[in-house]
């Protein structure tokens, strides 16, 4: 579906570079980004991408209110779970989250998740390129 972007944290619009080529790769410790994406065909569908330590995105309650998709790469879970579970309320229209390149080698590391996801309408949850797939 086409989608609109809006995007911060990094200076050029672009998720951090790994140094090579100009090809994206992993962001630097205490690096990050974040983007959210806005459904053109329905409006009411937005996601937030967040890409490394981009945890400024959190401070934006209006924006958060919003998201129905988080999409988080490069954080850990246990890492996650600490900066978005004191602001969970701020994303009361969540309904999907995508995790990638997280470190999770066991789904028992989710475990820590279940503070995200308790009493919460969670229809989708996806995990690609972690050791456990």
């Amino acid at each position: 579906a086409p989608r609109d972007r809006r995007s911060s944290g990094a200076r050029d619009g672009r998720p951090p570079t790994s140094g090579q080529g100009g090809s994206y790769g992993r962001p630097r410790g205490g690096q990050g980004f974040f983007e959210v994406e806005i459904n053109r065909q329905d409006k009411d569908d937005r996601t937030l991408q967040i890409y490394g330590d981009a945890w400024e995105c959190l401070d934006n309650a209006k924006m958060m209110s919003g998201i129905t998709h988080l999409v988080v790469m490069y954080v850990t879970v246990q890492r996650l779970v600490d900066k978005i579970g004191s602001k969970l309320q701020a994303f009361p229209r969540l309904r999907r989250i995508t995790l990638s390149e997280n470190a999770i080698k066991s789904l028992s590391q989710l475990r820590v998740m279940e503070t995200l996801i308790m009493g919460r309408e969670i229809e989708e949850l996806n995990i690609s390129d972690n050791p456990v797939c």
